[in-house]
């Protein structure tokens, strides 16, 4: 497995601005290839949880309806089931959170909805595709 930095560009989650190229970014970086998805949250003590051989299906974006956009993201559909990224337009800086993407893969760090934390990353595997 090849480390995942080099080219990469990170994301503030808290820009509902950022969804969209976000979204058409990770469909770009995963679509026919295989990936590891690694996950980690706070509140389930940091046990690892790892999902090999993952192909994504699709991804979709959505924002809520009023409130100036004040919330939205973005969904991927996978072999494993669903997950992904909301970003919150969030002007006094509560929610720290961040996506970074590269050419082979992808790391999100952010909060959930009760401040806990969540760590993702995912890895294109070498061979790439079936």
């Amino acid at each position: 497995m090849t480390e995942l930095w080099g080219n990469y560009r990170s994301y503030n989650l808290n820009d509902t601005k950022n969804i969209e190229p976000v979204a058409k970014r990770v469909k770009e970086i995963l679509d026919g290839k295989n990936y590891i998805f690694l996950s980690c949250y706070e509140h389930l003590g940091w046990r690892p949880e790892i999902r090999m051989n993952q192909k994504m299906r699709n991804v979709t974006t959505w924002k809520n309806d009023g409130e100036e956009d004040k919330y939205g993201g973005f969904h991927v559909s996978d072999t494993y089931g669903v997950w992904g990224c909301m970003f919150v337009n969030d002007t006094n800086g509560k929610k720290q959170g961040y996506i970074a993407l590269a050419n082979n893969g992808l790391e999100v760090h952010n909060q959930n909805d009760f401040g806990q934390w969540y760590w993702w990353k995912v890895i294109v595997e070498e061979d790439g595709r079936e």
